[in-house]
């Protein structure tokens, strides 16, 4: 850009030369217009400030500098061209993004304008005056090593630190932040470094007291030079809350409907139970019948021919009925039938106990009252009944805690508990102990079954309790025994639980209600 010299003057040629020099060392840009608003000069650091491309000489204000009319700027220079005194005020370049104070001063034929970029300082006014005015969100500015350069009150306080500890120098980026969340401040740095911001996400603080503080953090790059970023950070403690309390009442809400479906599998169970017990009760009392027959008959056989060998018979009839028994192996058959008959009584007798088992999925219970001594007693005389079928092995371990007097059956409530030791005592491998202790608990009563066995694979956990489920071998078990449990307690209008870690064995917890609630009517026979 060049002034407008009179060519008849070549010392004026030189003055102006010296004063163009002169400008080009200041970082000010200049400008000089008359009073028709048009461009008399305008200095090199004009042009780079207002990023002209050409000479602007000759032109009017209004379009060497665009969108300025109607701005403060225009106000100011139309108010110094007025009242003919200096005025100062601040030009926003939207085009360019561009913060520039400019002061306007009367001239006798006009104005000089100068202009200065003010973009760094009016960010980092308008940066702290953030800092300073939210007090509802946390920001905070750290340098590219990490050190917390501002910070408002609203994330001192998220973290616990006062403005002392602030000023001591005493927060640290990476001191803030547990070890395991270190990967996502990381990830952050690389994609504002890449980006000039770092998308949103969740992490922790590490708070004075030296708790954890949900935050949900974002934010952009100040400095891409320095590395200067500048982050919100929104508290998430009272939504973290309300996610825990969701949570656990999805967990409520996933074990109800396990429950339900296998209360409703047990009521399919008790149903089909009900009609098994009935066909398979009754051919079986008839085979069970006539092989107690057979034993006799064969006992009475057995003696015939104890009789039949003491009499003297003639040669000829003592060859033919030895010849007789050859053909049938007559010792070895009289000496296995009655162990095979015995055998079958013994499989008759299983069946019959199946069927009992598969009758308690359809039983009523009757409640009566008991002692808490007695009940104790019970459970005692069971645990020393288990402890004998494991041989010293196995230690059980009773403690009792002091119980109102209940109402249950007691009988199906020993069954339970043995069922639940002899199960722990077989998961304990070598030796170990098992224990047992009853405790009352906001009006109920709780059985505690503990071992230091093997435990249970958390993939079977939830199917333990189903009717047949076992993972004993074929012919060890029918996987009744824990459904019975079931079963039973449900029928008292209690409930069953376990906890367990491969390793670490296991624990089953029986709860009965004080009240015994229930179902009062006539035990099955079984």
């Amino acid at each position: 850009m060049y002034p407008h010299p009179s060519q008849s003057e070549p010392s004026a040629n030189a003055s102006h030369q010296n004063f163009s020099e002169i400008l080009d060392t200041i970082s000010d840009g200049f400008l000089a217009v008359d009073q028709t608003w048009q461009i008399t000069f305008a200095s090199p650091k004009t042009a780079l400030l207002l990023h002209w491309t050409e000479d602007q000489s000759g032109t009017s204000l209004w379009l060497g500098v665009p969108d300025c009319l109607d701005t403060p700027f225009g106000a100011v220079c139309r108010r110094v061209m007025s009242e003919r005194r200096p005025l100062t005020t601040e030009f926003f370049d939207q085009a360019h993004s561009k913060y520039l104070m400019v002061s306007v001063y009367p001239m006798a034929d006009g104005l000089v304008i100068t202009f200065n970029d003010n973009t760094a300082q009016r960010r980092t006014e308008m940066k702290y005056h953030k800092l300073e005015e939210a007090d509802l969100i946390g920001l905070v500015v750290t340098s590219g090593t990490g050190r917390i350069s501002e910070a408002n009150d609203a994330f001192l306080s998220l973290i616990g630190y006062s403005r002392e500890d602030f000023a001591a120098g005493r927060l640290e980026w990476r001191n803030l932040t547990p070890p395991d969340a270190l990967h996502l401040d990381n990830e952050a740095v690389r994609q504002a470094m890449s980006t000039g911001r770092f998308k949103p996400f969740r992490k922790n603080y590490i708070h004075k007291q030296g708790h954890l503080v949900p935050v949900f953090l974002g934010g952009s790059l100040l400095d891409s030079a320095e590395q200067d970023a500048i982050s919100y950070v929104l508290d998430m403690s009272d939504q973290k809350q309300v996610e825990d309390q969701l949570q656990a009442a999805l967990l409520s809400l996933q074990v109800a409907q396990a429950n339900l479906l296998h209360n409703e599998k047990m009521a399919s169970m008790g149903l089909m139970a009900a009609g098994m017990t009935h066909e398979i009760n009754n051919p079986i009392t008839i085979i069970q019948g006539h092989l107690e027959f057979l034993e006799l008959i064969v006992e009475d056989l057995g003696q015939v021919w104890q009789q039949i060998d003491r009499i003297e018979l003639s040669e000829a009839s003592a060859k033919l009925i030895a010849e007789a028994k050859a053909r049938v192996n007559y010792e070895r058959t009289m000496a296995n039938l009655p162990i095979t008959i015995e055998a079958a009584l013994t499989g008759c007798k299983r069946i019959r106990q199946i069927i009992a088992d598969l009758r308690t999925f359809s039983l009523d219970v009757n409640h009566q009252a008991i002692s808490s001594d007695k009940f104790t007693d019970g459970l005692l005389a069971t645990v020393n009944l288990v402890q004998s079928q494991f041989r010293g092995r196995v230690d059980f371990v009773a403690e009792f805690d002091d119980l109102p007097d209940l109402l249950v059956n007691g009988g199906q409530i020993n069954q339970v508990v043995t069922n639940l030791l002899m199960n722990a005592g077989q998961a304990t491998l070598g030796t170990g102990v098992v224990r047992l202790h009853t405790a009352l608990r906001d009006q109920e009563i709780v059985i505690s079954i503990s071992d230091e066995g093997i435990g249970i694979m958390p993939e079977i956990q939830n199917k333990i309790f189903d009717p047949f489920f076992t993972t004993k071998p074929i012919g060890e078990g029918m996987g009744l025994g824990l459904s019975i449990c079931y079963a039973v307690v449900q029928a008292h209008g209690g409930r069953i639980e376990m906890e367990s870690q491969v390793g670490c064995g296991a624990a089953f917890h029986v709860y009965l209600p004080v009240s015994g609630l229930g179902r009062v009517t006539a035990v099955p026979a079984t």
